[in-house]
């Protein structure tokens, strides 16, 4: 008797392994396309860390996300975001926002709608760079950076002649999972960083983030590097 006891305890754990199995298969399955889908979303996301410029001294003025050259970035936890604010006779206020990314395609919300996770204005700054908080990424989200400018500096105008304050922005798909890139990025930041502040050279900024083909005659030898209040937790 206790070795037919022994028996069918072994069937029914065998069985019970068994049907366990395709509860686990499936796991890894949805873990492997979750990734591979967080990759290639990667990949396709466009290039827009420089903020594309348009007429107005505002809305060609340069604004750069120091993320890398493909535009994506998985920050460190407690780790920093950046931005590149170029030369300007008058600065406007600078606007960053976070939300969560839409990859099946919805256009993005304005930054100044509402409709964004988390939206503030920076101030505004002659050239310079301004390093804040990361927040904490735990789905793909659309970080914008984008002045403000003066309504009748845009172009086109609209509805009862109604016109957007809000500049083209510069664009960052921000993720979770880190690669080498993002590393290196991560580092580049620290050293801004240490640097809160102070002044660094516009030459050292640029060979750190590949952005030579950016800077122009009229940019100052050394940048200040600003670092204002800690955005609020996402």
């Amino acid at each position: 008797m206790p070795r037919l006891l022994r028996s069918r305890a072994h069937h029914g754990s065998s069985a019970s392994r068994a049907a366990r199995w395709p509860c686990t298969l499936l796991l890894v399955v949805l873990l492997f396309s979750a990734t591979a889908e967080a990759s290639d979303r990667r990949r396709q996301f466009p290039e827009k860390r420089i903020k594309p410029g348009t007429r107005g001294d505002c809305s060609a003025r340069v604004l750069v996300n120091l993320v890398p050259p493909d535009s994506t970035y998985a920050p460190p936890v407690g780790g920093h975001l950046a931005v590149l604010q170029g030369p300007a006779r008058e600065p406007r206020p600078l606007l960053v926002s976070f939300r969560p990314d839409d990859a099946a395609g919805t256009p993005s919300p304005d930054p100044g709608s509402g409709l964004t996770s988390l939206s503030r204005d920076l101030g505004r700054a002659p050239a310079s760079l301004l390093l804040f908080p990361a927040p904490a990424v735990t789905a793909p989200l659309l970080w914008r950076s984008s002045y403000v400018c003066q309504p009748e500096e845009e172009p086109g105008g609209g509805l009862f002649g109604f016109v957007r304050a809000v500049a083209p922005a510069a664009e960052t798909l921000l993720v979770k999972a880190i690669e080498p890139s993002d590393q290196s990025t991560a580092a580049h930041l620290d050293w801004l960083g240490s640097a809160c502040g102070e002044s660094v050279a516009v030459t050292e900024v640029a060979n750190r983030f590949d952005l030579e083909a950016l800077i122009s005659p009229d940019w100052p030898d050394q940048l200040p590097v600003l670092c204002p209040e800690p955005l609020p937790a996402r």
